[in-house]
């Protein structure tokens, strides 16, 4: 895959939000010392990530993508109709 998925973050309100993806999904997560994100381990297949509140108190979903130049794949994005 030339620009694979390394990561991403759940972000929201709910003070269970961590609980509810980990019951759901069996993730296993770990939190960070001074901060309510968890970290959620990668897995067999799988990619790392984290859960947590919103800081702009926002829920939003982030998926971070490798490219070997973030000036072209803006440019890609751009002309594909992204802002």
């Amino acid at each position: 895959m030339p620009n694979p998925v390394t990561w991403f973050q759940i972000s929201g309100n709910n003070p269970g939000l961590a609980a509810f993806y980990k019951k759901v999904f069996g993730w296993k997560m770990t939190g960070m010392k001074g901060s309510p994100m968890k970290m959620i381990t990668a897995e067999a297949g799988g990619i790392a990530g984290g859960v947590g509140p919103a800081q702009d108190g926002k829920a939003s979903v982030a998926v971070y993508a490798e490219t070997a130049s973030i000036e072209k794949a803006l440019k890609k994005a751009e002309s594909a109709g992204g802002k």
